[in-house]
């Protein structure tokens, strides 16, 4: 069988290593993983999939918030689970780091409480769409949350200029659906519930959203 393929994080493997440092410097990425980890509100004893965990930051930082939680990320680049990995062990921090595809996640690993996941569902082809956030909401235990931080429709001119260069290097159709808005819609599709826009953030790059949503029985 041949060996499924994925987006790298900035498209091409020879700019993962510029990756942390364009997030920071286009995405105002404090600002907007400070208000995900925030809104993910976790709890000591809580287990919590960071989905398309990238470089770690995202991981990490929710460790820091609670170091009583257990905290898994998941990403399908091996390239950038070692950079993550690396980094945890820089920090001393206990998350662990695990390679899979998110529409082939493991049932097993859960159920969560918490799926947080950043900058990442722009990278899903439109044919396994559906299919990953089904299997989210499976992973998830009955009144789980799902926090999501990605692109959202420009909310003005400048923002969708700044998005026509995200778009161009993460490809066109991958991000036609965040360019149209329809995050929420997705969702509800898939069975989530109290879908919600929580807040936006204006960035060179174009506009970035935050949503939270809960799976039912």
């Amino acid at each position: 069988m041949a060996e499924k393929t994925y987006v790298p994080a900035l498209r091409f493997h020879a700019l993962t290593g510029l990756y942390d440092a364009l997030v920071a410097l286009l995405c105002r990425e404090k600002a907007f993983k400070t208000a995900l980890v925030a809104q993910a509100n976790l709890s000591p004893g809580q287990k919590v999939l960071d989905l398309g965990s990238g470089t770690g930051t995202m991981t990490l930082a929710l460790k820091s918030a609670c170091p009583g939680a257990s905290i898994l990320g998941v990403d399908a680049d091996p390239d950038i689970l070692a950079r993550a990995q690396a980094k945890a062990r820089r920090m001393g921090s206990d998350v662990t780091f695990l390679r899979s595809f998110a529409q082939d996640l493991d049932p097993g690993l859960g159920p969560f409480d918490r799926v947080v996941t950043s900058l990442f569902l722009h990278h899903i082809p439109a044919s396994e769409r559906k299919a990953v956030f089904e299997r989210v909401r499976s992973s998830l235990k009955e009144g789980g949350e799902f926090h999501i931080a990605d692109w959202d429709r420009p909310a003005n001119a400048l923002q969708w200029v700044g998005f026509s260069l995200v778009r161009i290097l993460d490809g066109w159709e991958l991000t036609r659906g965040h360019a149209e808005g329809r995050m929420e819609e997705w969702l509800r599709h898939a069975g989530f519930q109290n879908v919600t826009r929580t807040r936006s953030f204006h960035t060179p790059l174009g506009t970035l959203s935050l949503w939270s949503a809960k799976a039912q029985a």
